[in-house]
């Protein structure tokens, strides 16, 4: 889990870095991606995403979430979204929560 919340905050850090709107989107329940300018903007490549920018996601886990949150240019979140993460083997999960302030946690 704590591998995601750090995925998680990359978007996070990218919206301040760049001044702009991040959205963070799951294309697949094995990779994460990030768009510049919202849900509908650009795909951001950079270090760790393939040609596509898509950013694997740990093996052995897919990862839901209840929304896309965009992070804005002061770190904020909206909406607010819950990540479920599953163990493929055990089928156990844990969750990963983005509030409204930005702050990315394990509850």
């Amino acid at each position: 889990a704590q591998q995601i919340v750090t995925m998680i905050n990359v978007a996070r850090e990218l919206a301040l870095r760049v001044n702009d709107n991040v959205c963070v989107k799951l294309p697949s329940p094995t990779t994460m991606s990030y768009t510049l300018g919202g849900c509908s903007g650009s795909v951001w490549i950079g270090v760790g995403t393939d040609s596509a920018g898509n950013v694997p996601l740990p093996e052995g886990v897919t990862v839901t979430t209840t929304a896309n949150p965009v992070f804005n240019y002061l770190g904020a979140a909206l909406p607010a979204a819950t990540y479920t993460i599953t163990n493929a083997q055990t089928s156990a999960t844990l969750t990963v929560s983005v509030s409204l302030s930005g702050r990315v946690t394990i509850p």
